[in-house]
């Protein structure tokens, strides 16, 4: 039975609670947010402290529970709901904005919910955060952030050519299985910003999970055309190389969970908060949900540079810098709860 912990204030929302015996993350969801399936969110914001595995607990860790729709209630370390929604205003940036060659210059796009979009308060969880790592670096030339709404062209031509400096947000493959992927031969990556679940979604109609590799064998699973399928094959598991699963790649999303729906496909594999959101927009409550078990993988996203930059290290190092002050001083954890505190109630 999950136990409420030390209380701080009732009409505090989050906090932190202390593992007790008999729990699992499912339990803790059901008991604290109402909702089992939040499992997920509970992992996310403890991956450093569980591990690889979150069906791994143990009495008396402690983990960081997000305020998610008022709840929970009552923990220790809680803060007032009104304080963690205090978001920022959307961006108000031109397409295209040109670069300022005296300063360094951060290349992103729209259409990456939740990290960047500008609709979104800050542009999005990972604009917001770059924005504060940029600002505790506090490079001499200063910084501009600059959308091209066209991803294909970031790498190649924009970054390439040094067109512009950094890139974001990006993920980085399996380098040492895989050294000779684009990325891992072009790219210099910085330290993981922000770390992110790919989940396999189904259906209540036939809840596989996945706990291990045989329960993936054979089935069909979709992710959709222009996302990266090296998850498949990285830590050895060779999935697509050795032909253990048949992957559909429609066009969009939304085929990917019509498809599921209809019963097409046996899994769609998803970073949690794309799939989650398009679940909702589909009106798929109920019909689709999250996996029980283990994440396909977790995945950082990372600021990129490309090697042919003659100042593609010192940039990291600069990045890496900023980002290291941002987690210490409290501003980095201010940013991913205000977000994910407003993300979660989306869905």
């Amino acid at each position: 039975m999950v136990g409420m912990g030390a209380a701080s204030s009732a009409a505090a929302c989050g906090g932190v609670y202390t593992v007790q015996s008999g729990d699992s993350l499912s339990v803790i969801a059901n008991e604290l947010y109402k909702n089992a399936s939040k499992w997920s969110a509970i992992y996310q914001a403890n991956v450093s402290t569980i591990g690889d595995d979150p069906e791994r607990i143990d009495p008396g860790q402690r983990l960081t529970l997000i305020c998610i729709d008022g709840l929970p209630l009552g923990l220790e370390g809680g803060v007032d709901v009104e304080n963690v929604v205090a978001l920022s205003a959307p961006l108000d940036v031109p397409l295209g904005t040109a670069a300022v060659r005296d300063k360094i210059n951060l290349l992103t796009a729209d259409d990456f919910r939740p990290f960047t979009d500008r609709s979104l308060p800050g542009g999005g969880m990972y604009t917001e955060i770059v924005q504060a790592t940029m600002e505790a670096a506090a490079p001499e030339q200063g910084f501009a952030i600059h959308w091209v709404n066209d991803w294909s062209s970031h790498q190649e031509p924009l970054l390439s050519n040094a067109l512009l400096d950094l890139g974001f947000p990006w993920f980085k493959p399996d380098c040492e299985a895989n050294p000779e992927t684009y990325r891992c031969e072009n790219l210099v990556f910085s330290d993981p910003v922000f770390e992110v679940l790919t989940l396999m979604f189904v259906t209540t109609d036939n809840p596989i999970s996945f706990t291990q590799e045989d329960d993936i064998l054979g089935k069909t699973l979709c992710r959709p055309q222009g996302f990266s399928t090296f998850i498949f094959d990285h830590q050895g598991r060779n999935w697509l190389r050795d032909e253990k699963i048949t992957l559909e790649t429609p066009e969009s999303v939304d085929a990917c969970f019509m498809g599921l729906a209809s019963g097409a496909y046996d899994g769609v594999i998803l970073n949690e908060f794309t799939g989650r959101e398009t679940i909702s927009a589909l009106g798929l409550e109920g019909q689709v949900d999250v996996a029980a078990g283990q994440p396909i993988a977790i995945d950082g996203l990372h600021v990129i540079a490309h090697k042919s930059h003659p100042d593609a290290e010192a940039l990291m190092a600069l990045v890496n810098g900023g980002l290291a002050d941002i987690k210490e001083n409290g501003t980095y954890q201010q940013v991913i709860d205000a977000h994910m505190t407003r993300i979660w109630a989306s869905f």
